[in-house]
């Protein structure tokens, strides 16, 4: 289970949508039968052809803005930008890595109390609306992530949509 909640988030950041139940599958599957780590799969994610359709051309500066908007949807703080548009700048940081540290930090937690409050309320409710649609066994990719905010209420609406879409199917 902690397999796949290290996966969702890695849909959230690098494509800021929900996910796609036979590709959480399909990644989970690969970390027990090919003893995958996560890092393993965020390369595998950084070379993909969706990642490609969405980022290919971009400047690192345009990597870690939408990096920022994915996971937290927000835009960066000026320290926290250029420190990793430096870390990327010199090559001292690959992608897949700065994707995992900015999910990291918005998960992180000191004595069971987040650190960020507001940016773990935004992953956690993307990770949920994620969590929801592999629940529902939903294969489709177009479900966008980019109006998921810190608010309950955002979830509902996304999650109300996804049971509409399973009932229409």
């Amino acid at each position: 289970a902690e397999e796949r909640t290290k996966i969702i988030e890695l849909y959230t950041a690098y494509f800021n949508r929900a996910i796609d139940t036979a590709g959480v599958n399909y990644w989970a599957d690969d970390m027990e039968a090919k003893g995958q780590s996560i890092d393993d799969i965020a390369v595998s994610f950084a070379a993909s052809t969706e990642y490609t359709t969405i980022y290919d051309g971009k400047t690192n500066a345009e990597i870690v803005d939408a990096v920022y908007l994915n996971v937290l949807n927000r835009a960066g703080d000026t320290d926290g930008v250029a420190y990793w548009l430096a870390e990327l700048d010199a090559g001292t940081m690959s992608v897949n890595n700065f994707v995992q540290a900015v999910v990291n930090a918005a998960t992180e937690t000191v004595d069971g109390v987040a650190v960020n409050a507001d940016d773990a309320a935004v992953m956690n409710n993307k990770s949920a609306v994620s969590q929801h649609a592999y629940d529902n066994n939903v294969n489709t990719t177009d479900t966008s992530l980019a109006a998921i905010t810190a608010e309950e209420a955002s979830v509902t609406t996304a999650t109300d949509a996804i049971d509409t879409a399973v009932q229409a199917a």
